[in-house]
C-alpha cells in the first residue's frame, strides 16, 4: 500500500543511507521511520473513507436540485480520490488476508475483510489436549503445551545406537562438485535469489517483505551484495538476522491438539536471500545424493515410476522360492492423471481471469442450469414456458443469448454480430469466445468481455420479470465496458509499483467564444471502404453543424486526414474563426502538427489540411482518447450508409443525441491508462 504513494520512493532515499552498518542494520532503523510515516501520510483509512463519503452524499443532494460546474468538478476530484482510497483499502485488506491464490473484482476490500476474518477465526486456537488428555483454554496452559510439545521434538532421547554398525552406504559428492558448491557467490546470484521470493510473502520479525527489497533494489543492492557475501565468506550469520517467527496452521478443520497444526517458519528475508542461495546450488546434484527409488522431490523424477517399481516387486513375490520370507509395506499414492470430467472442467473455468459471481454464473451456464422458463417448468415451479420479454414460445438459455431482442441489441451495441455465427455450434462458439485471447479497448481481454456480457443479459432478463419499471439501457456497452475496466484495473498486479491508472475521461468544451469541433475516421475492413465524420459545438455543448463523408476505398489515416480537412471547411465557411480540432488518431494529429514530408504517401491531403489551419483565424488540431470523441465515432460509423460524397448535417442525428446530451452534461467514461 505504501508503494502506491508518490512521496514513498523520496522517503526511502532520505532515510536509507542514514547511519553506518549492514542491511540488516538500516533495516531495522529504517523501521521506527516508516511508521511515523505511515501515521502521518495514510492514517486511518477507513476515516477518510467515512469523510469522502459524507461529502459525496452532501454534494449529490445539491446538484439534485440544479447543476452546478463548480459541485461537478468536485464531485469528479472527489470520486477520483475515492477510487484511489479503495485502491489502498484493497490493498491493505489483500496483505491482510494473505491471499495469493485469488484476485477478486468489485473493488476487492469487502472479499480480502471476510477472507482475512474468516482466516484468523480458522487459525484461532480456542484450546488444546495436553498429555493427559484434559482440555486446556487459558493461554498460560496452551502456551506450556506448546513449549513442551517443541523441546520433547528437537531434544534427544535416551536411547544409545552403534552407529558403527550401519554400511557406510551414504551418497557422497565428487571433489569437482564441492569446489562448485564453495566458490564465491556472484552478485547475480544475490538479485536472483532476492527476486526468487514473492514479494508479498509474509515477512520474518523485521517486518520487511521481498517486495521493498525488489522495489528499491538500485538503492540497497550494494548494502544487500555486500552482507551476502560477508556471510559465505565468514561462514557466519549476523546476531538476530537468523530469528523466526513460528506460526502454527491448522491440518483440520479444528485442532485440539499440536500433532493437528502444522509450524511454518516465518524468516527474514535477508536471511531467505542466503538461504535460497545454498538451495539453488544445492539443487544440481540433488539427484546425485537422493535414492532413485524416490521420486517426489526431484525435478524430472515422475510418481509413474514407482507404479512400475511396484508391479516388478509384487511379480518377483510370485516368482521367488526359498524359505526366507518377504515383506511389502502399501504406502498411500496420489492419482497419476485425473479424468477428465466436470469437477476438471470446473477447476479451469476457476482458473480465467473472472470476477467470482460470474464464475458461479458462467459455471450454471455451461451446465444449462440457469432458471430460463423451461427449466422451470421442467421443475414443476411454472407452467408457462414463454419468454417473459418477447412472448417466444419457450425460454431455453440459446433462445435467451441469441434470439431475444433484448439480447440481439445489447449484441449489436458491443459489436458482436450473429451473422457471423454460421454453421457454429452454440456450445463452440460460447467455448470460442472464451478461449479468445485478443484485446478489446487497447486492454480488456475479451474472454471477461463476453461472459460478462452473458452475466449482464441475464440480470436485465430477471430484472425485467421481477421490477415492472425497469427498462433496458440505452448503452448496454458502456455499462460493462466499465463494469470490465472497474474490476479489471482493481486486479493490477501487487507485487510492484502498478503501471496503469483507471481514470475518467468526459468530452473537452472548447473556450467561449470558439467552436469545437471533433473528427473522426472509420474504416470496413470487408469492403476497404473508409468514411468520416465530425461534429462542432459550442462551449455549452449545444449543436451546431453536423457532416459525413463516404469516401471510397483507403486507409484509416486517410479517412482521419479527411475528417479534420472537412471538419475545417465547414467550420471556415460557416463563420467561425476560433476553431479547436479534436481526432483520437495520434498519428493524424501529428502529421499536421509536424514539419511535412513531401515524399509521404498522404502529402497531399496533410498539406491540403495545413493550409486550412495557416489560414486568418485561430486554429489548433490535439490529440484526445476515443472516451472524448464518442459523438464523432458515433456518426463515422454511420457514414457508409450514404452514398459517396460529403454530407452536411444541420439537424441532429438521432443515433448521437444521447451522447450529445450526456457530454453537454460532462459525464465521464472510465479508462486504464498505461504509463
Amino acid at each position: 500500500m505504501w508503494m502506491s504513494h508518490p512521496d514513498f520512493p523520496k522517503f526511502i532515499h532520505a532515510n536509507w543511507s542514514i547511519g553506518d552498518g549492514h542491511a540488516s542494520q538500516k533495516s531495522a532503523r529504517l523501521k521506527s521511520s516508516l511508521i511515523s510515516w505511515n501515521c502521518q501520510v495514510f492514517g486511518c483509512l477507513f476515516q477518510k473513507k467515512r469523510r469522502l463519503l459524507t461529502r459525496l452524499a452532501g454534494i449529490q443532494r445539491k446538484l439534485c436540485l440544479g447543476h452546478n460546474p463548480y459541485l461537478c468538478d468536485l464531485e469528479n476530484e472527489l470520486t477520483n480520490n475515492y477510487n484511489m482510497l479503495l485502491e489502498q483499502e484493497e490493498l491493505f485488506w489483500l496483505q491482510k488476508s494473505r491471499n495469493t491464490w485469488l484476485k477478486e473484482g468489485d473493488k476487492n476490500s469487502r472479499f480480502f475483510h471476510l477472507s482475512t476474518i474468516v482466516r484468523r477465526r480458522r487459525n484461532k486456537l480456542e484450546g488444546l489436549n495436553n498429555d493427559n488428555g484434559d482440555w486446556i483454554t487459558d493461554k498460560t496452559g496452551m502456551k506450556h503445551i506448546i513449549v513442551d510439545y517443541f523441546q520433547c521434538l528437537f531434544c534427544t532421547s535416551e536411547s544409545v545406537g552403534d552407529y558403527s554398525l550401519l554400511p557406510q552406504l551414504f551418497p557422497h559428492l565428487e571433489e569437482v562438485d564441492l569446489v562448485g558448491l564453495s566458490c564465491g557467490v556472484s552478485n547475480e546470484e544475490i538479485k536472483e535469489s532476492l527476486f526468487s521470493i514473492g514479494g508479498l510473502k509474509t515477512p520474518g520479525p523485521d517486518g520487511f517483505p521481498a517486495i521493498f527489497y525488489q522495489k528499491f533494489w538500485e538503492l540497497c543492492a550494494n548494502d544487500i551484495i555486500s552482507f551476502t557475501k560477508e556471510c559465505f565468506q565468514t561462514a557466519t550469520l549476523p546476531e538476530h538476522i537468523n530469528e523466526t517467527l513460528i506460526a502454527l496452521v491448522p491440518k483440520v478443520e479444528r485442532p485440539v491438539s499440536m500433532t493437528q497444526l502444522r509450524p511454518i517458519s516465518l524468516c527474514n528475508t535477508l536471511y531467505k536471500v542466503v538461504a535460497k542461495i545454498l538451495v539453488a546450488r544445492l539443487r544440481p546434484y540433488m539427484a546425485k545424493l537422493v535414492s532413485p527409488n524416490q521420486v517426489s522431490f526431484i525435478p524430472g523424477r515422475q510418481i509413474t515410476d514407482n507404479i512400475v517399481v511396484a508391479q516388478e516387486v509384487l511379480h518377483k513375490f510370485k516368482t521367488a522360492k526359498g524359505k526366507k520370507g518377504f515383506i511389502a509395506w502399501k504406502i498411500d499414492l496420489s492419482k497419476a492423471y485425473d479424468r477428465l470430467h466436470w469437477h476438471f472442467i470446473r477447476e479451469v473455468l476457476w482458473e480465467l481471469h473472472l470476477p467470482p459471481k460470474t464464475k458461479t454464473f458462467l459455471w450454471l451456464f455451461c451446465h444449462k442450469k440457469l432458471l430460463t422458463n423451461t427449466q422451470r417448468q421442467r421443475r414443476g415451479l411454472t407452467q408457462i414456458p414463454n419468454c417473459p420479454s418477447c412472448a417466444a414460445p419457450l425460454e431455453t438459455i440459446e433462445h435467451l443469448i441469441k434470439d431475444c431482442p433484448n439480447s440481439i441489441a445489447a449484441w449489436n451495441d458491443i459489436g458482436v454480430d450473429f451473422g457471423d455465427l454460421g454453421s457454429f455450434d452454440f456450445d463452440d462458439w460460447i467455448l470460442l469466445n472464451l478461449k479468445s485471447k485478443r484485446k478489446v479497448n487497447h486492454s480488456l481481454p475479451w474472454h471477461l468481455i463476453f461472459t460478462l456480457s452473458l452475466w449482464f443479459i441475464w440480470k436485465w432478463r430477471c430484472k425485467s420479470v421481477f421490477d415492472q419499471n425497469f427498462t433496458m439501457p440505452v448503452e448496454p456497452r458502456q455499462i460493462i465496458f466499465q463494469y470490465a475496466v472497474e474490476w479489471y484495473s482493481s486486479n493490477k498486479p501487487c507485487t510492484g509499483t502498478p503501471n496503469q491508472t483507471l481514470t475518467q475521461l468526459s468530452w473537452n468544451r472548447p473556450s467561449p467564444e470558439g467552436c469545437k469541433i471533433n473528427s473522426d475516421g472509420s474504416r470496413n475492413n470487408t469492403t476497404d471502404q473508409i468514411g468520416a465524420a465530425g461534429v462542432l459545438r459550442d462551449a455549452t455543448g449545444a449543436w451546431l453543424k453536423g457532416y459525413s463523408v463516404k469516401l471510397g476505398t483507403g486507409s484509416v489515416l486517410e479517412a482521419e486526414l479527411w475528417g479534420i480537412f472537412w471538419g475545417l471547411s465547414l467550420a471556415w465557411d460557416s463563420g467561425f474563426r476560433t476553431v479547436e480540432v479534436e481526432s483520437d488518431s495520434k498519428v493524424a494529429v501529428d502529421l499536421l502538427n509536424s514539419l511535412t514530408i513531401s515524399t509521404h504517401p498522404l502529402f497531399s491531403i496533410i498539406n491540403c489540411c495545413k493550409v486550412k489551419m495557416s489560414a486568418n483565424w485561430n486554429c489548433s488540431v490535439r490529440h484526445i482518447l476515443r472516451e472524448q470523441n464518442r459523438a464523432a465515432d458515433a456518426l463515422a460509423a454511420i457514414s457508409f450508409d450514404f452514398n459517396p460524397g460529403l454530407h452536411i448535417f444541420e439537424e441532429m442525428p438521432a443515433c448521437i443525441t444521447d451522447i450529445l446530451a450526456a457530454d453537454a452534461r460532462g459525464d465521464s467514461r472510465p479508462r486504464l491508462l498505461c504509463f
